[in-house]
């Protein structure tokens, strides 16, 4: 436990930059979104939704890029002295991995926070629990499974390319790796745990507001409206995507295992 703080302080002082800077570009996207008038209220709500949903993928590469950094330091041979290290591989990938996650949180909760103000000036009348889901919420499910399993990838990509060195054929690796992720629980696992875990219901208040700008009445249509809009927001996705990423976290121990020897 010590070294994973260790590994984690680390990272932190390595790649605090770019957490200032990502968390600091919610500031940017503010801007844009609160930039934003004319047209009808469903336009500009559905433009704002767009633009913070830009911003989330735009997340998404930065936090790729900065845990892919990974690549470069074991080819310069900045990590020698943790190769060697009696700290088991699969932990300094997790204290990495814990720190983008973490920054990807905050960053996500901020993109929330500004779903909630678009709610807000489109005229909706949101309930506790309908606020706690934008700005919590809907944020950690995004980031468990879209972020999570994402960054896990990289880091299996890039210890694939840096045990084996193989320059020329580093692209076929990298396809190879793309194909190559565990598909079959992606398409058919995670899917059949949605058929088989409960759905997660929206928030009356976010399903009711929503259904008066779809033109939907509040009465008779409301329960088919509730489970049409969280149709990706199942227990499934929850459970299938963490044990994709132990998965891939697992394979990416046993490559640093292999850089070691």
């Amino acid at each position: 436990m010590k070294g994973f703080r260790t590994l984690l302080w680390k990272e932190y002082r390595s790649s605090r930059g770019w957490a200032i800077g990502l968390v600091g570009s919610l500031g940017l996207w503010t801007w844009v979104v609160t930039m934003i008038r004319g047209g009808g209220i469903e336009d500009r709500l559905a433009m704002r939704s767009l633009i913070i949903t830009v911003a989330f993928v735009v997340g998404v590469i930065v936090l790729s890029f900065m845990v892919g950094r990974l690549h470069g330091e074991i080819k310069r041979d900045e990590h020698r002295a943790l190769l060697l290290s009696p700290i088991p591989g699969y932990l300094h990938i997790l204290s990495r991995l814990v720190f983008a996650l973490f920054v990807g949180l905050i960053y996500s909760i901020g993109l929330g926070i500004l779903v909630w103000w678009a709610f807000s000036h489109a005229g909706a009348h949101l309930d506790a629990a309908s606020i706690v889901q934008l700005v919590a919420a809907f944020p950690a499910f995004g980031v468990v499974t879209l972020l999570m399993p994402t960054l896990a990838w990289v880091f299996l990509l890039v210890l694939f390319v840096s045990a084996y060195r193989l320059s020329r054929l580093s692209m076929v690796a990298v396809i190879m790796i793309f194909v190559g992720t565990p598909t079959s629980l992606i398409y058919r696992g995670i899917i059949a745990l949605d058929h088989n875990l409960p759905v997660w219901s929206v928030a009356p208040g976010i399903t009711s507001f929503l259904g008066r700008l779809a033109g939907i009445p509040s009465q008779g249509e409301e329960s088919s409206w509730t489970m049409a809009l969280p149709g990706v927001v199942h227990y499934g996705d929850i459970v299938g995507m963490s044990l994709l990423t132990g998965l891939i976290l697992f394979l990416a121990g046993r490559l640093w295992e292999e850089m070691e020897g």
